[in-house]
């Protein structure tokens, strides 16, 4: 005679019970009853409401949605799947699906121990979140002094929101970088546990560094970036989530190129590439196609880039990185001399510019258009186009940008033959130059072009090998 059919909410208890690691006997006495009402619970003597499997579950402390998992498990699997070990020892039968049930356990009490962590990292994430809305808007003393004050601003997650901040905040100021993550830095003071305080510190570095770049302090970006490598644990698991190898590895990518050292930059991104989740892919591929762009390998460029595109979807950031994708497609197939695929890829970019709709994007868009235009017959209103573009730039306080646009303005006109406008050119741009006068101490080609602009003696080479060498210059952006 057939044995009765278990309750499905009976085998979801046992589902739960045996996910979560707790036994008969612990989940009776933390219910208060006999160890047999369980078993009773278990094997559908007992009738199990839902209600009540919703208060086992919250004393065994299960997570949103576990509930509904061990619903769903149980409802795949046999009415004898959820038999207690020892039932029928001595039925091979039962010792065969003792086994297969272990199996099939271990397998789903990790994928239990993955929801809960994913659980976990989102609350984590979520809290962050909600602390850097309070922090927002104050200034940087303040920030400061919240952090150090209140328990509540120093957790993991806020020093990983506050580096990302950092690194959003290098498109606008190179000096609320800096902060933003000098904050960070300050709430790794405040962790617990060292494992989690050790890690924290070196990706925090990281950050440090990467805004120490983005302000063109170079050297210290290199002590920054040393420390991290002496703290951070390369090679061990990010248990929390929240710290990846692979961001410090692309962020000391970053400053490699930024020093001229291109191949150790590709084998630092070809590293975080190996290891990274598939949404941070595009980031490190883009970075990637910059460095062959800087390294004056464009074709490589272009392949890393056509990597890229089809992760845009998965990228947490999938907007900014896709217009930045493109505007480098772009930008790569001028200097390839192909301005006519460059006019194919405008409208796609525009379109991408609406979207971000901030000033920084129109203002390089419309720079690359009037590139294009320049490379396509059109130089008479590109020029135009460009000293309005640079005159803005400079207005703003980006004078790199700046500098660079006046030089492919300068390119266009000594290809027409006006060295007499290239001087004047020059002159009207020299509180640019001077603004940049740290950083053209180590750019000789710049000097040698400005120079030679003075005598009516610049040519198209000097000019494109000073746009060059001032594009691998960090800036703002």
């Amino acid at each position: 005679m057939n044995e009765p059919e278990v309750p499905l909410l009976s085998r979801a208890l046992t589902a739960l019970r045996v996910l979560l690691g707790w036994t008969q006997e612990r989940l009776a006495l933390a219910v208060g009853v006999d160890p047999s009402t369980i078993r009773r619970l278990e094997n559908g003597k007992i009738t199990l409401t839902r209600e009540r499997l919703e208060e086992f579950a919250k004393l065994m402390e299960a997570k949103p949605g576990q509930v509904e998992e061990a619903i769903a498990f149980a409802a795949t699997q046999s009415a004898d799947w959820c038999r207690e070990p020892g039932d029928a020892a001595s039925d091979p039968r039962v010792v065969v699906a003792e086994k297969a049930l272990a199996a099939v356990i271990a397998e789903l009490r990790a994928e239990f121990e993955s929801a809960r962590r994913d659980a976990d990292l989102a609350a984590a994430k979520e809290d962050a979140a909600k602390r850097w809305q309070m922090l927002a808007p104050l200034n940087r003393e303040n920030r400061r002094l919240v952090v150090e004050d209140c328990w509540a601003f120093q957790t993991p997650a806020l020093c990983r929101r506050l580096c990302d901040e950092s690194e959003r905040a290098a498109a606008r100021s190179a000096t609320d970088a800096v902060g933003l993550a000098q904050l960070a830095f300050r709430v790794v003071d405040f962790l617990l546990q060292p494992e989690v305080q050790q890690r924290a510190e070196g990706y925090a570095c990281a950050f440090v560094a990467n805004s120490h770049r983005v302000a063109n302090e170079l050297g210290t970006a290199r002590l920054s970036i040393d420390r991290c490598r002496e703290r951070f644990p390369y090679g061990s698991g990010d248990e929390m989530g929240l710290f990846p190898e692979s961001r410090v590895l692309d962020l000391e990518a970053s400053l490699r190129r930024d020093e001229g050292e291109f191949g150790e930059a590709l084998s630092l991104l070809d590293r975080a590439l190996a290891i990274c989740e598939p949404g941070d892919r595009v980031r490190v591929l883009l970075k990637k196609a910059d460095t062959f762009e800087l390294a004056g390998e464009p074709e490589k460029s272009l392949a890393a880039s056509a990597e890229a595109l089809p992760g845009i979807t998965l990228a947490e950031d999938g907007p900014r990185l896709h217009w930045l994708l493109r505007f480098n497609e772009v930008k790569i197939l001028l200097a390839l001399d192909r301005p006519r695929e460059a006019a194919t890829a405008l409208p796609d970019l525009r379109r991408l510019g609406t979207e971000r709709g901030d000033r920084l994007s129109f203002l390089r868009l419309r720079w690359l258009e009037a590139s294009v235009s320049a490379a396509l017959g059109g130089v008479k209103e590109a020029l135009v186009e460009l000293a309005a573009v640079r005159r803005t730039f400079a207005g703003i306080s980006f004078p790199a940008d700046a500098a660079i646009v006046g030089l492919h303005e300068a390119e266009i006109l000594l290809r027409a033959g006006q060295t007499g406008r290239v001087r004047e050119l020059v002159a009207e741009m020299q509180p640019i130059f001077a603004s940049l006068q740290l950083k053209l101490q180590a750019l000789a080609a710049v000097r040698l072009f400005v120079e030679a602009a003075g005598r009516d003696a610049a040519t198209v080479e000097m000019a494109r090998a000073a746009a060059k060498a001032l594009c691998r210059a960090p800036r703002h952006g």
